[in-house]
């Protein structure tokens, strides 16, 4: 998620997404999406409020006919149209968080602070991170590779990852910079 969600990358920024605790563990909190996706939020929810009102009464006449199709499809668009937001306020309230202990590494992902993947990642020496460049669709321009097109190629997205100790790679963030995901190994190197 590291495309949309970003993470800190410079020690001095120490705040909320940046701590050293006492025992000289680093953890390293993503940004929240821009105030730009509540206003998003904001709409898409008032437009679905007027899809609603407006789909409401013929789908209760389409639910009283009694045959059971019906009855599936008017539960199935009114459980959309409740999921839609749950979905929507789960991307807002996304949270990755890293934290390293000497030589352990904890990648949570939490959603509305309710963490639903945990990974503990025992590592072997600091050398054990990598990054890797990934352009999974090259498009014309990259094809072509003319100095018109240089602006218009697709250059695609980085992916830090890790070894254990048992040299089992895990993947810890992904990022269109590649420079960020060097920060963000030296600042996991330094602790």
């Amino acid at each position: 998620m590291g495309l949309m969600y970003q993470f800190p990358t410079q020690i001095e920024d120490l705040d909320d997404h940046i701590k050293i605790t006492d025992n000289k563990s680093l953890v390293l909190r993503t940004y929240g999406l821009p105030y730009i996706f509540w206003g998003y939020f904001t709409g898409g929810m008032i437009i679905l409020s007027f899809m609603l009102l407006g789909i409401y009464n013929p789908i209760k006449k389409l639910y009283i006919t009694g045959d059971i199709l019906n009855q599936i499809l008017c539960i199935s668009v009114l459980a959309l149209t409740l999921l839609l937001p749950l979905l929507a306020i789960g991307f807002l309230f996304y949270e990755k968080v890293i934290i390293k202990q000497k030589d352990k590494l904890f990648v949570n992902q939490k959603v509305l602070g309710i963490t639903f993947q945990n990974k503990k990642i025992s590592l072997s020496n600091n050398d054990s991170f990598t990054l890797e460049h990934f352009c999974d669709s090259p498009n014309l321009a990259k094809i072509n590779s003319s100095k018109e097109l240089k602006n218009y190629e697709n250059q695609g997205y980085f992916k830090l990852y890790v070894s254990d100790e048992n040299e089992v790679t895990h993947l810890i963030d992904r990022s269109n910079r590649k420079n960020d995901l060097e920060k963000i190994i030296k600042l996991l190197t330094q602790y």
